[in-house]
């Protein structure tokens, strides 16, 4: 991955029309409103592509349970099924 890539991926999807701004702290609408518009109002809206993700069914999940006795520590690592390969127009998913 290069510097090239990350800038195109940057412009292509994020837009205002496609971002959602959260502000969390004791601020007012009325005192961050100016300062938003101060700092966003170059930001352009423009079409963002639409995600090809394809509906995978559901695979029956096992669940294993492993007893360590006197472990400190413990791992429990839950995943989920992933975009296909088969989309050229994704990066590699690598472990």
């Amino acid at each position: 991955m290069t510097r090239d890539d990350l800038v195109r991926f940057q412009r292509t999807w994020f837009k205002p029309n496609h971002a959602t701004l959260v502000i969390v702290g004791d601020v007012s609408l009325a005192e961050i409103q100016p300062k938003l518009t101060r700092l966003f109002s170059g930001w352009r809206a423009g079409e963002v592509p639409q995600k090809n993700v394809s509906t995978v069914a559901d695979q029956p999940r096992p669940l294993v349970i492993s007893s360590t006795s006197g472990a400190e520590q413990s791992v429990i690592l839950a995943a989920d099924l992933a975009a296909p390969k088969a989309n050229a127009r994704e990066y590699a998913i690598e472990r």
